[in-house]
This record gives C-alpha cells, sequence and structure tokens, in this order.
C-alpha cells in the first residue's frame, strides 16, 4: 500500500568539482604569502622611518628650545643687572687730580670729573689673567643690589637684619665665563668609586659665571691715611688697581674654601659672553685714528676703563672715558646644546673645550673684527657638530664718555 503522505523529493546539490575542493583545503599559496610579507614589511619600515623622523624631530626642537631659555636667562640677567651700573661722578680742580702731585701755586686752570666707584670691561685673559681657562669677555661694576651675603657674627649676634633693611647699598659685581669641570660640591660617598661601581665622571662645562661681593666687604671707599684720598685713585697700573675683584674671583676658585667664595653659576653650556661698547654718534678721536674704528671707537680692543687714566695717562681714550660709562654695551651670549655635549665622552668634552678656549683666544680681540669674528665662531662650531644659539641685546646706561671727558681738562668760566 502507498504511503499517505510520500517524502517529499530531496533536492541534490551540484557535486563541488575536484580542483575548487583542493584549493579551498590548501589556504594560501606561498607566492601569496610572500606578497603580503612584502607589502607588511615596506608598510612596517616606513612607520619605524616615520618614527624616527618624528623623534629625530623633536629631539632637536627640544634640544633648541633649551638652548634658546638657557640662553636667553644668562642673557636677561646679565642685561638687567647692567642696567643698574652706578657711576656718579663730580667735579675737582685740575691740580688735585694726579695722587701725590703737588698743588699748582697759581691756582687750578679748569674743573675734570671724579669718582669713587669704577666701570671696567675687556677681555677675561686681561682682566682675569689667573683664571685657569676663560673664554670670551667679562664685565665689572657697582650697583645698588644691596646683597649683605652670608651672616656676620658680632658681639651682639648676627648682623644679617641689619643688612637686609638695607636693600639698595651699593654692591661690586660681575660676569665671565670660564671651562672647567662640574663646579657642584658633592660627598665623597656619591663621587668616589666603590667595588662594582665606577666614579662618578665629571662634567666639563662652559660656565656663565657671576661675581657678587657683600656691601660689607666693598673696598673701594678705603682711604690711604698719608694722603687722605681713595687707596683705588692711588694706583697707577692694573695690577693693583684690579684687586678688587682678582682677589675675591682668585679665592671662589674650586678648592677653596666655600666660605671665601663669592662666585657663583649663572648658567651652564655659556661658551662665550661678548661686552662691546660703542657709540656710533661719536667722531673720530683726533690722535686716535689708527686703533678707532666707527662706532666702536670708545674701545677698539673691547677694553673700556672708567680708571684707563691711571695707567694710560695722556692718551685720548684714557681722556673720553675717564670716570665714565660707555653710552651703550651689546651684550652677545653663545649658547651650546646640552645634548650635542652630554653626548661626549669626558676625554672628548675636556679636547673640545680645550680646542674652544684656544680658538676663543685668537678672537675677538679687536672690535672692528667684531662680525668676522662672530661667523667664524658660528661655522666652528657647525663644522665640530656642536649646536648652538647665538643671541644679542643692547644695554643703554647713563654714560657720557667721549662727549662730557676731553684730552683736555675743562675750562673754567
Amino acid at each position: 500500500m502507498p504511503p499517505l503522505f510520500p517524502a517529499p523529493a530531496i533536492a541534490r546539490q551540484p557535486s563541488l568539482s575536484r580542483g575548487f575542493r583542493s584549493r579551498s583545503a590548501s589556504g594560501y599559496t606561498l607566492v601569496e604569502l610572500l606578497v603580503a610579507m612584502v607589502v607588511l614589511s615596506i608598510v612596517l619600515v616606513g612607520v619605524v622611518m616615520t618614527m624616527r623622523s618624528v623623534q629625530s624631530a623633536w629631539a632637536l626642537t627640544r634640544s633648541s628650545v633649551r638652548e634658546h631659555i638657557e640662553g636667553r636667562r644668562a642673557l636677561e640677567t646679565v642685561a638687567s643687572q647692567l642696567a643698574l651700573c652706578l657711576l656718579p661722578t663730580r667735579w675737582i680742580p685740575d691740580d688735585e687730580a694726579i695722587p701725590n702731585a703737588p698743588l699748582n701755586p697759581a691756582g687750578p686752570t679748569g674743573l675734570i670729573t671724579e669718582s669713587d666707584l669704577h666701570f671696567v670691561c675687556g677681555q677675561t685673559r686681561t682682566l682675569l689673567p689667573n683664571l685657569r681657562a676663560s673664554s670670551g669677555h667679562s664685565v665689572f661694576f657697582q650697583a645698588p643690589f644691596g646683597f649683605a651675603g652670608s651672616q656676620r657674627q658680632n658681639n651682639a649676634g648676627p648682623d644679617s637684619a641689619l643688612y637686609l633693611s638695607l636693600p639698595n647699598t651699593l654692591n661690586a659685581w660681575g660676569y665671565y665665563v670660564e671651562f672647567d669641570r662640574d663646579a657642584r660640591q658633592l660627598p665623597s660617598f656619591i663621587t668616589s668609586a666603590r667595588p662594582g661601581r665606577p666614579r662618578l665622571p665629571n662634567r666639563h662645562r662652559f660656565r656663565l659665571m657671576e661675581f657678587r661681593q657683600p656691601t660689607h666687604e666693598l673696598p673701594l671707599f678705603f682711604v690711604d691715611p698719608a694722603t687722605q684720598r681713595p687707596l683705588l685713585s692711588n694706583q697707577p697700573n692694573t695690577v693693583t688697581l684690579y684687586d678688587w675683584f682678582r682677589i675675591p674671583i682668585e679665592l671662589s676658585a674650586r678648592g677653596q674654601s666655600a666660605i671665601d667664595r663669592r662666585s657663583s653659576v649663572v648658567a651652564e653650556n655659556i661658551l662665550a659672553l661678548l661686552v662691546v661698547p660703542y657709540d656710533p654718534q661719536l667722531q673720530v678721536l683726533q690722535g686716535a685714528a689708527s686703533d678707532s674704528s666707527l662706532p666702536y671707537q670708545l674701545a677698539p680692543d673691547y677694553h673700556f676703563d672708567s680708571r684707563r687714566h691711571q695707567w694710560d695717562r695722556g692718551s685720548p681714550r684714557a681722556a673720553m672715558s675717564r670716570h665714565q660709562l660707555p653710552s651703550s654695551l651689546e651684550i652677545v651670549i653663545v649658547a651650546l646644546s646640552e645634548d650635542s655635549w652630554d653626548s661626549l665622552s669626558e676625554a672628548e668634552a675636556i679636547n673640545q673645550g680645550e680646542f674652544l678656549v684656544s680658538f676663543m683666544s685668537g678672537r675677538f680681540k679687536i672690535a672692528a673684527n667684531f662680525a668676522n669674528d662672530l661667523r667664524d665662531l658660528s661655522n666652528t662650531l657647525d663644522s665640530r657638530r656642536l649646536g648652538h644659539k647665538i643671541l644679542s641685546q643692547v644695554v643703554h646706561l647713563n654714560g657720557l664718555a667721549g662727549r662730557l671727558a676731553l684730552p683736555n681738562a675743562i675750562s673754567s668760566p
């Protein structure tokens, strides 16, 4: 008997070809895998190169920013402090200007400027000949900073409170650059070598140093009992005239007592401080054209000394700078890259530093060559792969050098 509900017919799917079944079972071919790997490698190489490029650009930008910040901080520090420089003058009879000289029986023939303070700038090798390794220029002056220094102990106790209540008292101040190893005073247990740990390497750097002399140590007003004149005005040569800043700086050298230290680090990786006195409004000095160059005739060798008349008596430059400040100073800071310098080993840093000290000793001696020397310095740093920034600023002082003081005494009315 036939079934009441016959089973529905099942549609038969067409059988797959043998070739199609074989390809599905075997997966990708070797050629396809190789092509995929090559494409992936190209993509990865591109990504890696892009990342390295971004990282290099970031490192260069960071280094440039650090150079600029450190250099700008150093420049603003020097410029802002120099802007407060003081050199008040008074008029005295010309026959009293020469120490220990007899007075003119006929009386004075004119008036001449006099001051108790002192301003001097020039090559550091000239101003600080005993400095171990110097670079560029230095400047020393007085200003009302009210710096009391460390506490002094007297019978009634420390007198720091007394000095802190005198915020505008005079201080001797100055700036210079030296190359030396790390100035930080680290404990011996950190710097000394131990089993399994080598000695901590020294960090050799160019550093901008600031000389600060407390008010109670200012020696400019010391009076000679025999002549009743300030001792500073009786010094006929630079050997003793510059002792007021040379001796404290020598006592601040590495290895000396911390109590006597009067110099501190303002900024690291500052290759040079350049101080250029100039006044474009001056006429060429009569009799000094051979060593003068506009607009740098105030100091054609960068050496400006308000007391030059004491050791270079009779010269036109001594007459024009007698107890006067230069009207303008161009301050230039050359800042080095910390990253490029930090990548050097201790021996390489010493070699680089000694080379640059030697290079700088032959440059920036003649103000007329200032632009050429600056360009040579930049090219040399580039050739040695040392990143750097050159920053400059003009500081206007209240000086009248060359306008008020004349080669001869000013005639009295």
